[in-house]
């Protein structure tokens, strides 16, 4: 019996559906949000957590997509910090490694 054309692509997204729903909803919203961008995501590491993004994300979006304050956090991409300056201007790319860190005042 012949597949309908595009049958033969629908597995792996199922796979990755089913495998997101069973890790966690933080791992499952990544993915709804990866379908809703038409598949165009960008898989990055955020605090040794992969997570989908939209292609052409910035920094300053990642944060606000992560609820965090610009001034009390510091952001490394592969090992360079990136200046809060240029969060808005730095473009996520594919396989990219953050380390996200919030400063805590305390008394």
């Amino acid at each position: 019996m012949a597949r309908a054309n595009g049958a033969g692509l629908l597995a792996p997204l199922a796979r990755r559906f089913y495998n997101a729903r069973r890790v966690g909803s933080g791992e499952f919203t990544a993915f709804c949000r990866f379908l809703h961008a038409g598949g165009g995501g960008v898989q990055i590491t955020v605090n040794g957590n992969v997570h989908e993004v939209a292609a052409g994300t910035s920094i300053a979006a990642l944060l606000a997509e992560l609820d965090l304050a610009p001034p009390q956090v510091a952001v490394e991409v592969n090992l360079e910090l990136i200046p809060r300056g240029r969060h808005a201007e730095h473009r996520l790319e594919p396989g990219d490694r953050l380390e996200v860190v919030t400063l805590v005042g305390g008394g």
